[in-house]
């Protein structure tokens, strides 16, 4: 049982939620209901502390929940939200499994029991294996429902989890859930702001006006016959004595026997079963796919054929959708199928009515309970090339290969050096400087106050031009001029100044419902960020890091105007000696080691996000 008893909440003065007091009984559907603005999501995300109340107190089944850890109230409660929240970087199974791993249950035992509620749900094995976004929108919500009754919970909060998929969709998942709760007997407390979808899930309704006072809870079947007062009646509709038909008994009623063409038959032979211009049409198990005008017919009846309009109803439904089935009918008869989808009968809304008229109507039920390096002299050209450019005043293509090849091999151990000096001094302040701006984007991002602080700070720090900060770390850090240490250190700062934004960017760029659905499941701040926020911001952190990875190598080489040796040697040595081939070969090497990292990490990216390359 869910109690609120006196529970407010205001935000800056403005109220929310208003004094509620309200049972949610144990096994039972309590549904909240009303327009924009009303505060029933902030009632229910009240339950699991996703929302502070400001004063009152709610129970669950007697245990005040401001006296509970909130990580271990939310791992017992279910959740399912509008868009289902499901991790898109996780399969199916392992979306299903969280709340189980979060308790501590072994990898194989928790798939094993996604597996099973994904059955329950009508989601078969093969689905297990998928990504999220591989699934349609009904089979998403189906996954987030499973998801919340993987450990289960007695306890399940449902915020307008059918809303964003289809009619037809969102009909089905009301019957597998009413199916479901008859099984499970949760206890379910929904919110929708849809007034057909309260009455027809719900064993208790509970409206609430704008400004979170409830102005009403009962039964479906009271809140249609006895609103309390004009808001109610306007908010269920003034149509609230046709939607009452769904909760009357079915009445005794006859039915016609309907002539039938089956699928395949002759013009000739649907004109001889029609009784009027329509004939309804069966399949090969004799279930009613449609109706035909045989008038029409220019061959045998194909599904092309048929008029499909009008609803279907089962001999034993309510008033209320025999009625629709007559009203809706091209024929003006309503089709009736017994429970196993084969034709019963026939009959007209007027037949409906009339059956009304003598049919003791369902007594109300009863009023529900009170809510309450290398040597750089070796770099330079040999006298034999020196030699050969002087004769060659306008050397052709061939001959300039000739001198550029027999360079590059005689200085090969050089460049190798070099490019691995360079490499080190590009690529550990890259990894130093991701270690440390995770923390810092993350801080940047939870905390809005430090966000200005850090990315400010960070983005001033790059505008330092390198050469002076290579030349001022000998200063600060008491370290010898030529000691690699100076670069090392500036170059990780440089680094931090890069991806302290894109950290933040990255984690702020996951979707808002993902990370409501990871904290209603019982993670905490840092392990969520680890388990779900870090993961899906891995494409806009390899983003990032490739940036930040060129402008290490880029600028590494200007730490050869100091004299560490790196391929930023051959920039300055081949300016000096006005030897266009070293510049070139400084360049290409840079290029070359540029292309390398960048290639890295377009190579871890693609590891770590199966789900980004899935076919949809």
């Amino acid at each position: 049982m869910i109690r609120f008893e006196g529970v407010t909440k205001r935000y800056a003065g403005t109220v929310a939620v208003d004094d509620v007091t309200l049972v949610a009984p144990t096994g039972k559907i309590t549904v909240l209901v009303g327009p924009s603005g009303c505060g029933k999501t902030t009632t229910l995300r009240m339950v699991n502390r996703m929302v502070i109340p400001t004063s009152g107190t709610i129970t669950l089944d007697g245990r005040n929940t401001a006296s509970l850890d909130e990580a271990d109230l939310r791992r017992g409660i279910g959740y399912v939200i509008q868009h289902a929240g499901l991790f898109p970087h996780r399969t199916v199974v392992d979306n299903v499994a969280t709340v189980p791993r979060l308790l501590g249950w072994d990898k194989a035992r928790a798939r094993a029991r996604a597996i099973e509620v994904l059955e329950r749900v009508g989601l078969d094995d093969s689905y297990s294996r998928r990504y999220p976004s591989q699934l349609s929108g009904g089979q998403q919500q189906r996954v987030g429902v499973a998801r919340a009754l993987a450990a289960d919970p007695p306890v399940l909060l449902m915020d307008e989890p059918f809303s964003a998929v289809d009619p037809i969709v969102r009909e089905q998942l009301q019957r597998d859930l009413l199916a479901l709760q008859q099984d499970l007997a949760k206890t379910i407390l929904f919110v929708t702001h849809d007034i057909d979808e309260a009455i027809t899930l719900g064993d208790q309704v509970a409206v609430l006006r704008v400004g979170g006072r409830l102005a009403q809870v009962d039964s479906p079947e009271r809140l249609l016959a006895d609103p309390v007062d004009d808001f109610v009646a306007d908010f269920v509709g003034r149509d609230r004595g046709y939607r009452a038909l769904g909760f009357r008994a079915a009445p005794a009623l006859r039915l016609a026997t309907e002539p039938t063409a089956r699928l395949g038959a002759t013009p000739a032979e649907a004109r001889a079963a029609a009784r009027d211009r329509w004939v309804l049409v069966l399949d090969d198990a004799g279930m009613p796919v449609g109706w035909v005008t045989p008038a029409t017919l220019t061959g045998p009846i194909g599904r092309d054929d048929l008029h499909r309009g009008g609803t279907v109803a089962r001999r034993d439904g309510s008033p209320r959708a025999l009625l629709d089935a007559a009203l809706s009918s091209p024929s003006g008869r309503g089709v009736v199928v017994n429970e196993a989808g084969h034709l019963a009968g026939t009959i007209t809304a007027a037949e409906v009515i009339a059956a009304l008229g003598h049919a003791p109507s369902s007594p109300p039920a009863g009023p529900s309970p009170e809510s309450a390096g290398p040597s750089p002299q070796s770099a330079g050209p040999s006298p034999h090339i020196r030699s050969r450019v002087a004769r060659t005043a306008r050397p052709n293509p061939r001959v300039f290969c000739d001198i550029a090849m027999t360079w590059v091999l005689d200085h090969l151990g050089d460049i190798a050096g070099y490019a691995g000096a360079h490499a080190l001094l590009a690529g550990i302040p890259l990894l130093v400087g991701l270690l440390i701006a995770l923390p810092l984007g993350w801080a940047a991002q939870r905390f809005p106050r430090l966000r200005a602080l850090l990315i400010g700070g960070s983005g001033l720090l790059y505008t330092i031009p390198s050469l002076a900060l290579f030349i001022l770390m000998p200063l600060l850090l008491g370290t010898k001029i030529l000691d690699a240490l100076n670069v090392y250190v500036a170059m990780t700062l440089y680094t931090i100044a890069l991806l302290v934004r894109t950290v933040a960017d990255a984690l702020g760029a996951v979707p808002e419902s993902t990370r409501q659905a990871a904290t209603a499941m019982g993670y905490r701040g840092i392990g969520r960020a680890l388990a779900v926020d870090l993961p899906l911001a891995v494409p806009v952190l390899a983003s990032g890091l490739r940036v930040a990875a060129v402008s290490n190598v880029s600028i590494v080489s200007v730490a050869s105007l100091i004299g560490y040796p790196q391929l930023g040697y051959y920039l300055t040595d081949g300016y000096q000696r006005s030897f266009p081939l070293e510049i070139g070969v400084g360049i290409v090497g840079c290029l070359l080691l540029a292309l390398v990292f960048d290639g890295a990490i377009r190579a871890g990216a693609w590891a770590l996000t199966p789900w980004a390359r899935v076919s949809r």
